[in-house]
């Protein structure tokens, strides 16, 4: 990008229609990807012509050296000078562009009581690590849940004071997937301005299906207290909610169904709502995770379902707090299809448990779906566990939704041996449910299974 132009990252649901009005009287297209540039001069100053706010990553940082320039257009020497700022000067990051001499940001400032909009050196400021962090973890691999659990765990470690069991009690909602419960809890917490409150009432909200409500509660917490950790949140389900085009909605005794009523015929998604009851009665009967709440499950387009949850090529479907699966338009509903309603729905009856190891959560929905290993597959475990290619089961405990598509077929087919193990072999006298009431027996039951498979 030519170091002249300036690159906003938007943090709001745009459309292709979406025109910026400017200053000189015209409009301008403005890309309707979340986190592409928009693009303006400092001369032709634009907003939203169909949104009264535009909401950009405000992070504080601090002017490290005297008379710091402020330029129009860019940071090079010849670009117009707009002011210089002094040491210590709180200014707030908007943006980075590319420039010849290095890094360049695009800040605004307080100056003479006016706000002035500009350009300035990187090696003008202190305190860029947020930034870039924040940068960095909206174009991570991270999934949205994994960013929220974090979020929830450094909550926990600083709640204090009045509201202190309040928002302890929430987050013990949201462990046990009860998100409205959690979201009455927090709402006049959130509304008296506590941040933390805000930002435990946006991941309720997430979680009960109400995109927007989140956003508004984490822009709101972001504007008190600027975390690059909740800014890349926000710009990863701001990209989430650009590409869901699943509006449609049916409500079952287990599962809340929400889907593309163009892609997806009305009968389809009934009888879609009907199996998926059915698979979370089952599991839970298995596992024993009883859901104070319903699931949220959303079908999309498989475009809509990649682009929107960063999901790899070989996902079938996911559960980040609530079931996601890809239906192509003029599909079948099957027993493949139905087989990832129960993968699916294993996940979700587990982490109404508590967190577990990711060869735990694809073996046993694999397992509890039906999957079977092929005896080609168990040669080829033998085989590299002969080699010592195969990890340990501790060893494979994180999320494994950046494994390229080999890896991953590896990776669940140990986790499906392990769970086989689990049900099928000597452990499975000891009975799942006492596995997973019991952390000390899981770990010995881990070891037992590493060691008959060879790992």
């Amino acid at each position: 990008m030519p170091a002249s132009e300036v690159s906003w990252w938007i943090v709001a649901p745009v459309s292709e229609s979406t025109r910026v009005e400017c200053s000189d009287g015209k409009t301008a297209p403005f890309s309707n990807f979340t986190g592409l540039p928009y693009h303006a001069t400092p001369r032709r100053k634009c907003r939203y012509a169909n949104m009264g706010i535009l909401f950009a990553i405000l992070l504080a940082v601090t002017v490290k050296q005297t008379d710091a320039p402020l330029r129009a257009g860019g940071c090079d020497a010849d670009a117009p000078l707009i002011a210089k700022l002094t040491a210590g000067m709180t200014v707030e990051v908007r943006s980075s562009i590319a420039a010849a001499g290095g890094a360049c940001y695009r800040v605004s400032a307080q100056f003479d009581g006016k706000t002035l909009y500009g350009n300035i050196a990187g090696s003008a400021l202190d305190g860029l690590e947020e930034f870039d962090q924040a940068r960095q973890m909206a174009s991570s691999g991270e999934s949205v849940q994994v960013m929220m659990t974090r979020q929830v765990e450094s909550l926990r470690k600083t709640l204090t004071g009045g509201n202190g069991g309040s928002l302890r009690e929430a987050s013990a909602m949201l462990d046990s997937n009860q998100p409205g419960r959690a979201l009455e809890i927090l709402k006049p917490l959130a509304a008296s301005g506590n941040p933390d409150a805000m930002v435990m009432a946006g991941i309720a909200a997430w979680k009960s299906d109400q995109i927007a409500l989140a956003l508004e509660h984490w822009r709101a917490a972001q504007s008190l207290r600027p975390n690059p950790q909740l800014a890349a949140m926000i710009l990863r389900v701001e990209k989430e909610a650009k590409h869901d085009k699943s509006a449609e909605k049916l409500t079952g005794m287990r599962v809340a169904l929400r889907y593309e009523g163009q892609a997806l015929p009305y009968d389809t998604a009934k009888a879609m709502l009907t199996a998926l009851d059915s698979e979370v009665a089952r599991i839970s009967a298995i596992v024993g995770c009883p859901a104070q709440e319903r699931l949220v499950a959303i079908i999309q387009s498989p475009d809509a379902y990649r682009k929107g949850a960063d999901a790899a090529e070989w996902s079938g479907g996911q559960f980040d707090g609530r079931i996601r699966i890809p239906f192509p338009e003029g599909g079948q509903f099957d027993e493949r299809l139905r087989r990832t309603f129960a993968h699916e729905a294993t996940h979700a009856c587990l982490a109404n448990l508590g967190p577990w190891p990711a060869w735990l959560h694809e073996g046993l929905a694999q397992k509890l779906s039906g999957d079977r290993l092929t005896s080609e597959m168990r040669e080829t475990l033998k085989d590299l566990a002969k080699e010592k290619q195969l990890p340990k089961l501790q060893d494979m405990r994180r999320d494994w939704s950046n494994f390229s598509s080999q890896h991953a077929r590896i990776a669940y087919a140990v986790a499906l041996a392990a769970a086989e193990e689990l049900l099928d072999g000597p452990s499975g006298s000891i009975g799942l449910r006492n596995v997973l009431s019991n952390p000390a027996i899981l770990e010995q039951v881990t070891a037992s299974i590493n060691k008959r498979l060879g790992l």
